[in-house]
């Protein structure tokens, strides 16, 4: 079966805020392009571990996963339906999940 990647259309418009204001680089954008090629040609398994720091969150974020692309950015994400959806890009030093 096929993964697809989708973001939401506010976390490109995230996307491109934070690379404007410098919070996300090139290279993080690269890094999450590479994440996503994994995903839609290896399938979700190919980034489920220590080189991602893929997790599943809690609390507020309960059915939720995260994965690092750099020391200090996140992808928030979630599956449904072999989809992948990604919810919220996030770059943050102190992993604040805070919705």
């Amino acid at each position: 079966m096929t993964w697809t990647v989708d973001y939401k259309p506010e976390v490109k418009e995230q996307m491109a805020t934070q690379l404007n204001s410098g919070q996300l680089t090139s290279a993080d954008i690269a890094a999450l392009k590479r994440w996503v090629e994994l995903i839609e040609t290896r399938g979700l398994e190919s980034v489920q571990n220590t080189r991602w720091h893929d997790h599943p969150l809690e609390a507020e974020w309960t059915g939720f996963r995260s994965a690092a692309f750099s020391p200090a950015g996140r992808v928030i994400y979630s599956v449904e339906d072999k989809k992948l959806i990604v919810c919220v890009v996030r770059v943050t030093a102190t992993h604040d999940y805070k919705k």
